[in-house]
């Protein structure tokens, strides 16, 4: 079980939470890998957001996160299992040494949003990720960034823009130095609704994980 949660927190580089002021309703992203693909719908409220992670294998939801910047309050939940289990955030700094970021200077649409660029490399891990940010309301974006503080190259390279505040990624792309595609992460569907504030609550008939 402690295996499975951890697992769902590995595709969590590119999470959403929208401020009080921010974007309510529901954002989907598609990650794609070597591996597999991955669909990750996000419920945003307030302070308050849902994941549902969906890999491309199944329809239902393999796992589902709880965040709620408000507390910094993070819990994992197992839907099969009916089990949940807090997060306790690691503290430490990420040793990846970060060479160069660029702002590009092209502009992109993506799902009608226009977008700026950014490139973060490191040669010591042979990467290099391009970030295209949409500019706007979506103020959960780098706040749960840094609350998360995970150590996947995605998350930490996205830590060296400055400046992000408001922005959220329409699209990631991770490759080596060469430039051979590793990874993306792309919004396929933005839904501006309002979202049931019960949906960000823990079910009753969920026991608590040691």
């Amino acid at each position: 079980m402690k295996k499975a949660l951890l697992s769902l927190t590995c595709l969590l580089g590119f999470t959403a939470f929208i401020a009080a002021q921010g974007f309510e309703g529901i954002i989907e992203f598609k990650q794609l890998t070597a591996k597999d693909t991955t669909t990750n719908i996000y419920y945003v409220k307030g302070n308050k957001i849902k994941l549902d992670q969906m890999s491309s294998l199944s329809k239902s939801a393999g796992g589902t996160v709880l965040v709620d910047l408000g507390t910094n309050k993070i819990n994992l939940l197992s839907p099969d299992r009916k089990v949940y289990q807090d997060v306790v955030v690691s503290k430490s700094v990420a040793t990846n040494k970060i060479d160069t970021v660029i702002k590009l200077k092209e502009a992109k649409v993506i799902n009608g949003n226009k977008c700026v660029g950014y490139t973060v490399k490191s040669k010591s891990d042979n990467t290099q990720i391009t970030y295209w940010l949409t500019p706007g309301n979506f103020n959960f974006f780098s706040p749960f960034v840094v609350l998360w503080n995970r150590k996947d190259k995605a998350s930490v390279y996205f830590r060296a823009i400055k400046d992000t505040q408001g922005m959220m990624p329409m699209l990631s792309i991770e490759s080596d130095m060469s430039g051979k595609e590793i990874g993306r992460l792309e919004v396929i569907k933005i839904e501006k609704k309002p979202v049931d504030a019960s949906k960000f609550d823990i079910p009753k008939d969920y026991k608590k994980y040691e």
